[in-house]
C-alpha cells in the first residue's frame, strides 16, 4: 500500500504545482500578445496547446512530451499511469479470484434442497398462528446461482438452512437423519403478522438455545470470504478514479507546458538592444546595436 499512498501524494503536488502556475500563465498569455506586434517576424514551430492536452487526455504525458521532451512531467504522470493501471489489474483479479473461491466454498457447502425442507416445516409449524410474519413469498431464494442467490444466502438469517452445519446442528441428528428440529418463537398471535417471528433453536447435541445470527460457522467464513472480495473491488474502484484524476491533472499540466514552451521560445528570439563602444578617430564613441537571439 506504500506505493499507492506515495502515488497519491504526488498526484495532490502535482496539482498544487498547477495551482502555483496560474500567474505565470497569464503572464504567458500577455507575453504572446506583447510579441505578436513585435518588429521582426519571429518564426519557430510553436506547439499546440489543443493538441497538448488532447494527446494528455489519451495518455498522460504525451502531450508534454510533444511540446517538449526535457519537461520533467512527460515522465511523471506515464510513470503514474503505469503504476496506476497494474494495481488496478492486480485488484480486479484479485476480487474475481476470491469471487470464485466464495462461489465454490457455497457450492460445497450450500444446498437448495435443505434450505426448502426447513423452511416448509418453519411454515408448517407456524401455520397454527395465523397472524405470523411469514406469509407466502416471505422465502424468495434465487433458482439459479444468480450474484443475488451468492449474496442472500450470507446475508439473511432466513436462508441460513440450507447451510450444512446449521441443518446437521439444529434440524436432524447427522448421525440417524432424525428431524430434531425445534423453533423458538416470539409474539402473541394477535392478528398482526409481525408479533410472531421465529428468533432462535435449539442445537441437538445439547439443547442450547442459538439464534441464528450465530448458527452457522460455515456461513461466518462465507462471509469473511465475500468481504475480502469486495475489498479488492473497492480498491480497483479506487484505482480508477486515480486514473481519472492522472489523466485531468495531465491534461491542465499539457497547456501548462505548452504556454511555458511557447513564452521561452518567443523570448529567445526576440530583439535585444546593446550599448556598446567602439574606437572611431582614436575617440571612443558610445554605439547602439540590435542582436537576434534565436
Amino acid at each position: 500500500m506504500k506505493i499507492y499512498r506515495f502515488i497519491i501524494i504526488l498526484l495532490i503536488l502535482i496539482s498544487f504545482n498547477l495551482v502555483s502556475n496560474l500567474n505565470a500563465q497569464i503572464l504567458d498569455e500577455l507575453d504572446e500578445t506583447i510579441y505578436q506586434t513585435d518588429i521582426v517576424e519571429v518564426k519557430y514551430e510553436k506547439k499546440s496547446a489543443a493538441k497538448a492536452m488532447l494527446l494528455s487526455a489519451i495518455f498522460p504525458g504525451a502531450g508534454q512530451f510533444y511540446v517538449n521532451k526535457k519537461s520533467i512531467t512527460a515522465y511523471i504522470f506515464p510513470v503514474i499511469e503505469i503504476g496506476l493501471w497494474v494495481a488496478f489489474l492486480n485488484y480486479d483479479n484479485k476480487g474475481d479470484d476470491v469471487t470464485k473461491k466464495y462461489k465454490d466454498y457455497a457450492n460445497l457447502h450450500y444446498t437448495r434442497s435443505r434450505q426448502h425442507e426447513a423452511e416448509a416445516h418453519l411454515l408448517e409449524f407456524l401455520s397454527t398462528y395465523p397472524g405470523n410474519t411469514y406469509a407466502t413469498g416471505h422465502f424468495r431464494l434465487d433458482d439459479h446461482n444468480t450474484q443475488h442467490f451468492y449474496e442472500d444466502i450470507g446475508k439473511y438469517n432466513k436462508y441460513i438452512f440450507g447451510w450444512e452445519d446449521w441443518y446437521n446442528n439444529f434440524f436432524r441428528d447427522p448421525t440417524t437423519n432424525e428431524l430434531r428440529v425445534q423453533w423458538i418463537i416470539s409474539g402473541e398471535d394477535t392478528g398482526d403478522p409481525t408479533n410472531i417471528k421465529w428468533i432462535a433453536n435449539k442445537r441437538i447435541s445439547d439443547g442450547q438455545v442459538i439464534s441464528p445470527a450465530n448458527g452457522s460457522q460455515l456461513r461466518d467464513q462465507y462471509n469473511v470470504m465475500r468481504k475480502n472480495a469486495e475489498n479488492h473491488y473497492t480498491n480497483r474502484r479506487t484505482m480508477n478514479y486515480l486514473i481519472l484524476m492522472n489523466h485531468a491533472i495531465a491534461i491542465f499540466d499539457a497547456n501548462r507546458v505548452t504556454k511555458k514552451y511557447n513564452r521561452n521560445y518567443i523570448k529567445t528570439t526576440s530583439i535585444q538592444p546593446r550599448l556598446n563602444t567602439a574606437l572611431i578617430n582614436n575617440k571612443i564613441t558610445p554605439l547602439l546595436s540590435f542582436n537576434l537571439d534565436f
